[in-house]
């Protein structure tokens, strides 16, 4: 009998410990969730950038090419209209099968 009242006395004993260690455990978990947080907007800024840097390339390229054909057309109206000719024929025999 006197072994289980030990065993309550040190339970008891243990029992602020653990409380006080579960809740260090809480504060370290929410510091690391933010510190998580704020590595992933930083990452997320760092990709946005990169995309919206890639998509104005995008566009110079689409306007210079813009240009180019605009020019071609200027210069050679009768072929592009052959070649718009062709296209539509072209088209039409591969939709009507």
């Amino acid at each position: 009998m006197a072994e289980q009242s030990k065993a309550s006395t040190s339970n008891t004993e243990a029992a602020p410990d653990l409380a006080a260690e579960i809740a260090a455990l809480r504060k370290e978990l929410e510091v690391l969730a933010g510190l998580v947080g704020r590595i992933g907007q930083a990452g997320v800024a760092g990709v946005t950038g990169a995309a919206k840097a890639k998509l104005g390339e995008g566009f110079e390229t689409l306007e210079g090419l813009e240009a180019r054909v605009q020019g071609e057309l200027k210069a050679r109206p009768l072929r592009a209209l052959g070649l718009a000719a062709l296209g539509g024929f072209v088209l039409g025999l591969i939709l009507r099968r």
